[in-house]
């Protein structure tokens, strides 16, 4: 992560690299823009980031937060929570991909991975310039699967991934698509989407919310 271990760490590291951040656009280092940096932006449904985050929220010791999840979606929606606000933090992603970045800016949705692996990796592929055959991106499935990558981050770092955790590690949680159904009342829904058609009308971004697009839960 960028804002873990900083550039003059990255610039030890051998080109190409492959770096991951949270980090809002503007606030990228200069050189990404200098050396147009090719951008995979990889965003998920709102309403299931919501419950995922206040899922990290609520078993993090650091945040002292035991508030009902109802009230943390409140805060949520105001952008009161750590790293921001997540309606400003995507508007300015769109605005970047829609005014024209001089980096190029290629858009993943967590649901099209979930549902529909290969076109979509196959789509990645494309814009880094890479041939990979339909076999290799099969392979690539299941090993890159949410389980598999639960079990190697569980083998990887064994005790120190339960460190600052009220109880068992759950950052590695579920990975489902639509599990926000199982949160939102149909009140906290219609505010929530009230508020997505205010904020978001002008975005660049198409997430669907429709339930045929959710996982059995």
């Amino acid at each position: 992560m960028l804002e873990y271990v900083g550039c003059d760490h990255l610039d030890t590291k051998p080109s190409p690299r492959v770096i991951n951040t949270h980090l809002n656009y503007h606030l990228l280092p200069k050189d990404v823009f200098q050396k147009q940096c090719k951008i995979v932006f990889v965003c998920r449904n709102p309403k299931d980031v919501a419950v995922s985050y206040y899922n990290l929220i609520v078993d993090r010791v650091e945040y002292e937060y035991n508030g009902e999840f109802s009230a943390f979606l409140e805060l949520f929606m105001e952008g009161k929570v750590p790293y921001g606000d997540w309606f400003e933090y995507m508007q300015e992603w769109s605005s970047a991909i829609t005014e024209g970045s001089p980096c190029p800016i290629h858009v993943m949705y967590y649901e099209q991975l979930k549902q529909d692996f290969v076109p979509t990796i196959s789509r990645l592929c494309s814009f880094l310039n890479l041939t990979r055959t339909k076999e290799l991106l099969e392979k690539m499935e299941k090993v890159t699967s949410f389980d598999s990558f639960k079990r190697s981050v569980d083998t990887t770092f064994g005790d120190a991934a339960s460190a600052g955790w009220k109880g068992a590690p759950t950052f590695i949680r579920k990975g489902v698509i639509g599990d926000w159904k199982n949160w939102f009342t149909v009140a906290l829904n219609e505010q929530f989407d009230e508020l997505y058609q205010q904020r978001m009308k002008n975005s660049c971004f198409k997430f669907s919310f429709e339930p045929d697009l959710a996982e059995n839960v």
